[in-house]
């Protein structure tokens, strides 16, 4: 075993930055790429992993991240006040009238995040400035978190696997 996590990264509230931080350090890694395969995503596929890599080798932007395009646009969300007034969450750009006229929105899906080494020890983020992207689809961009998360992956996975 090349080294053992301290107890202090293995519990609810330590962030995938400092684990992969410590990974590093432990493994004297400075330079490649840090791929992270989050156990919560299961049905991203080796092509997905693949083509988040070759982003980063063919590109300038140093990182890829997968994301999944979202049917709700942030456009129409609103945060609430303690007075309760609404205030639009994106103040920038005026609410679109129609849902077609909304520009397409993206969502991080946890599934891969590949970036050059160096810039994550500067930057200490998994998505840094300037990060490229892969679209997956949505049925392989389900992030298991509930126990409702786990049965909609067990029903895809039955639905869509040959019969045994």
């Amino acid at each position: 075993m090349p080294f053992v996590r301290p107890a202090a990264l293995a519990t609810d509230t330590a962030t995938a930055v400092d684990v992969a931080r410590h990974a590093l350090a432990a493994l004297a890694v400075e330079e490649g790429y840090l791929v992270l395969l989050q156990p919560t995503s299961p049905l991203r596929t080796s092509e997905d992993i693949d083509t988040c890599i070759k982003a980063c080798t063919r590109s300038s932007a140093g990182a890829c991240v997968s994301v999944q395009e979202v049917d709700k646009t942030p456009y129409w969300m609103f945060t609430r006040g303690e007075d309760g007034v609404l205030r639009p969450f994106v103040e920038d750009r005026p609410i679109p009238s129609a849902r077609q006229l909304a520009p397409p929105v993206y969502l991080l899906n946890g599934a891969v995040y590949v970036v050059d080494i160096g810039m994550f020890q500067k930057a200490g983020t998994f998505v840094p400035t300037g990060v490229s992207s892969h679209i997956m689809g949505q049925e392989r961009s389900i992030d298991i978190d509930s126990a409702a998360d786990l049965d909609a992956a067990r029903r895809l996975v039955e639905k869509t696997s040959p019969a045994s």
